[in-house]
């Protein structure tokens, strides 16, 4: 017997805990301190953005694996014609390549992927703020 616990009757625990949604700021309140943070530059927005992709695809993967956790156990009888063909019929679609897993997989990738986006945006833009801000005069010195 494993000590991993059991799932009864039709209660299935959550993989992971559901992120606290807050609103998104207002973006008439530009320049302003949001939820006592100092002000973002755009360069910080970006890095928020690709934060938020990174903890996304993190969120996902720990589902994924939860998924394949229970459906490495036969919860539905040992010796069952029904419960063998229903468990790979279950199998087929959660944790497959083709199924729910896959599609998991695709999404994560796609998270890290935009995650790296942000970042190198974030990047793009302080570079760009820094050569643009070479133009301006600075007054005397």
């Amino acid at each position: 017997m494993s000590d991993e616990p059991k799932l009864s009757g039709s209660s299935v625990p959550l993989c992971i805990e559901p992120p606290e949604i807050a609103a998104a700021p207002d973006q008439r309140d530009w320049g302003q301190p949001v939820d006592g943070i100092a002000v973002y530059s755009e360069k910080g927005m970006w890095e928020a953005r690709a934060k938020a992709a990174t903890e996304a695809a993190e969120h996902l993967e720990k589902c994924r694996a939860a998924a394949v956790k229970i459906a490495q156990v036969n919860y539905l009888g040992d010796d069952c014609e029904e419960g063998d063909a229903l468990r790979e019929k279950i199998r087929n679609l959660v944790v497959s390549d083709v199924g729910w897993q896959g599609n998991l997989v695709s999404q994560v990738s796609s998270l890290r992927a935009l995650a790296q986006q942000c970042s190198a945006a974030a990047e793009v833009i302080e570079q760009t703020d820094i050569e643009g801000s070479l133009d301006f005069d600075h007054g005397p010195n």
